[in-house]
């Protein structure tokens, strides 16, 4: 193993931990716990990204801004379509009104900004 600094190896790992958790346009979270887009993760996880793929970093913030509610809204929980079983789901939050997105199921709620 090549001598690495410990900062240099964390920042492997860290980016090997989003590589894993990877759907393309945005990230999971956890690979089972939380299988869909949140709001603040995806803040954070943009942060993180932009210290070594601006691009994707920006991907990132822009698959939110996809999920975003005609009121302006930004869901705190833009729901995986490949996730199964999880619970609460996209009907829990009955976010089926004129506002929601129509390609996207998300939740109802927001959080306080990060984004």
């Amino acid at each position: 193993m090549p001598n690495h600094s410990v900062t240099q190896l964390l920042s492997e790992k860290a980016q090997s931990v989003l590589s894993k958790n990877d759907l393309s346009l945005a990230t999971k979270p956890s690979p089972e716990l939380y299988p869909h887009q949140w709001n603040w993760d995806s803040a954070l996880i943009a942060i993180g990204r932009s210290r070594y793929d601006i691009d994707r970093a920006e991907q990132e913030l822009r698959s939110l801004i996809k999920a975003q509610w005609t009121t302006g809204m930004l869901p705190h929980i833009v729901f995986n379509p490949g996730a199964v079983n999880y619970h609460p789901g996209p009907a829990y939050w009955a976010t089926q009104i004129p506002d929601a997105p129509r390609m996207l199921q998300t939740s109802g709620i927001t959080q306080p900004p990060l984004f």
